[in-house]
C-alpha cells in the first residue's frame, strides 16, 4: 500500500475546511466559557479552568447546563440554552468522527477514508469515504459551528447582563 500523504493526497479545499473545522470548534468551545463564567458569576480564567478540567465536550456542556439551570432567568430561555447546548454536543460527535478518525488509503487505488475505531461497541469501525461531497460535509458542519458559536455569545451576554428587575 502507499504511503498516504496528506498534503499530496487530499484536495486543499478540504484540508482547508478541516483546519477551519478545528478553529470553529475552538471558538465554541469559548463561548461555553463565558457562559460558564457569566453564569457561575466567576472570572473568565476560573471559568476555562473548570470548564478544561472536564474530560469530554459532553461533560462540558452538561457542566454549563447546570450551571445556566441555576440561572435567574425564565424557563423558555433555559430550554433554548439547553437545546443550543444539545446541537453543540452533536455537532462535536461529527467534528470527532473527522478530527480523530484514522486517514488514509483504501484498498481500492487513490481513494482515501478515514476510519473510527470504536471500542466496546458493537461496530468496531464506521468508514467515511473521502470523495467530491466530503469538503461539502465537512464546511456543514463548519457552518453549524459558526450559527451556535453566535448563539452562545448571545446567551453569554443575556447572562453577564441580565435586565433590571422590573420595580
Amino acid at each position: 500500500m502507499a504511503k498516504f500523504d496528506p498534503e499530496r493526497d487530499l484536495p486543499p479545499e478540504l484540508i482547508t475546511a478541516v483546519g477551519l473545522l478545528t478553529i470553529y470548534a475552538t471558538q465554541a468551545d469559548t463561548g461555553l466559557v463565558a457562559i460558564l463564567a457569566a453564569a457561575t458569576q466567576t472570572k473568565i480564567a476560573q471559568a476555562d479552568a473548570m470548564l478544561h478540567s472536564t474530560g469530554s465536550a459532553k461533560a462540558r456542556a452538561d457542566l454549563v447546563r447546570a450551571a445556566v439551570g441555576s440561572c435567574d432567568i425564565p424557563d423558555a430561555g433555559k430550554a433554548a440554552s439547553y437545546d443550543l447546548l444539545d446541537r453543540l454536543v452533536d455537532l462535536n460527535a461529527k467534528r470527532n468522527e473527522w478530527i480523530h478518525g484514522f486517514w488514509h488509503l483504501s484498498d481500492k487505488p487513490n481513494t482515501y477514508q478515514v476510519t473510527l475505531y470504536w471500542p466496546n461497541r458493537k461496530t468496531q469501525e464506521k468508514i467515511k469515504p473521502l470523495d467530491a461531497n466530503t469538503t461539502a460535509q465537512v464546511r456543514a458542519i463548519c457552518d453549524g459551528y459558526l450559527k451556535v458559536t453566535q448563539e452562545l455569545c448571545l446567551l453569554s451576554t443575556r447572562l453577564a447582563n441580565p435586565p433590571a428587575p422590573s420595580a
